[in-house]
């Protein structure tokens, strides 16, 4: 979208992410943009939820019912 600002398929491997916002992230128990915004939620979200973590802001734009589909994801 942007320099600062990218929309992203849920599936997108965290490499990706890494490699696409140029910002390391924490390491857990997920390999994906939407394991990690779920790892730093705890829950389920609704559509326009958004979580800041290591100075990004993830908002969901797209769920397909229990999965997130679609997220922006914005340096801060």
């Amino acid at each position: 979208v942007g320099p600062s600002q990218w929309l992203a398929d849920g599936r997108l491997p965290l490499e990706e992410l890494v490699r696409a916002t140029g910002r390391d992230v924490e390491s857990g128990p997920f390999s994906t943009a939407a394991g990690y915004f779920l790892a730093g939620a705890g829950h389920i979200p609704s559509e326009g939820d958004a979580l800041e973590m290591e100075d990004l802001r993830f908002t969901v734009l797209q769920m397909d019912r229990y999965r997130i589909d679609r997220l922006r994801i914005e340096r801060l």
